[in-house]
């Protein structure tokens, strides 16, 4: 295994600490949502929650 120096690790934080700089940036900016998707959120929202699956039970069928 090869030794990992003090300077590599505080290199290897500045980094990402500029990457998760980047993408604090990119999830503030303001995207329009497009009327379809609007529709479907409005129509989401209006349906009884007996008509959605549980979250477990979706967890299941994917695992």
């Amino acid at each position: 295994m090869s030794q990992v120096t003090l300077e590599q690790i505080n290199r290897n934080i500045l980094d990402m600490r500029v990457e998760l700089h980047e993408l604090k940036a990119i999830l503030r900016e303001d995207f329009p949502l497009a009327s379809d998707l609007k529709d479907q959120i409005k129509e989401s929202l209006g349906r009884p929650d007996s008509d959605f699956i549980p979250h477990l039970e979706v967890k299941k069928r994917f695992s």
